[in-house]
């Protein structure tokens, strides 16, 4: 019994953030009619970058992971503005969807050049000691995650229900022509959800 509830705890954590990176696809998707497969690659960007400040220059967590996850959207905006946002009225959407292979193959080929193919195993913020209850052991850092997917999905719920922001991502998802036409930018919000799911699904 213990041993099963032991693989619960742990498929129930995998779970969660695979959970998180389906989310971030399923809200592209849902505003473009495309499907983004560049989001893995940013979101591998990202964590080495938060690796890289946190455990290699010294940042302190608070600090590192927040500035790689914003150096992150910043080169996703860059590359979805010049790439992505413009096939999706030019082209069918398997050509756009092959844009995004080349952009996850560009974004693969930099991580390799510049982080090399060794995996990297950042400590845990709360040190390595399990909690125990009973037979069952817990790592400190999967409360992280769980407590990180809750907050996560807490704001993006207000965000889209209750600002002038989550309005136009809900316009422009049930009809973009009709939320341009009432003033929304709809070149920009696209651009925002082609990258924004990065900054969750890092965390």
């Amino acid at each position: 019994m213990a041993e099963f509830i032991q693989i619960s705890v742990d498929g129930l954590v995998v779970g969660t953030i695979y959970g998180l990176i389906a989310l971030g696809f399923s809200i592209v998707f849902r505003v473009t009619g495309a499907i983004s497969l560049a989001q893995g690659g940013f979101v591998v960007a990202s964590a080495l970058m938060g690796f890289t400040f946190t455990h290699m220059l010294g940042m302190p967590a608070y600090v590192g992971l927040p500035v790689a996850v914003v150096l992150t959207t910043i080169f996703g905006t860059v590359l979805g503005a010049f790439t992505f946002v413009p096939a999706l009225g030019r082209l069918s959407n398997s050509n756009v969807l092959m844009i995004t292979v080349g952009m996850l193959t560009l974004l693969e080929g930099l991580s390799f050049i510049l982080w090399g193919s060794q995996p990297y195993a950042p400590p845990p913020f709360s040190g390595r000691e399990p909690v125990s209850i009973g037979n069952v052991h817990i790592p400190t850092q999967d409360f992280w995650v769980l407590a990180t997917v809750v907050v996560v999905l807490a704001g993006l719920w207000y965000l889209v229900e209750y600002t002038r922001l989550g309005r136009a991502l809900r316009a422009c998802s049930e009809n973009p022509m009709a939320a341009s036409l009432v003033g929304v930018d709809v070149t920009r919000v696209t651009v925002l959800r082609e990258v924004a799911p990065v900054v969750w699904t890092v965390f």
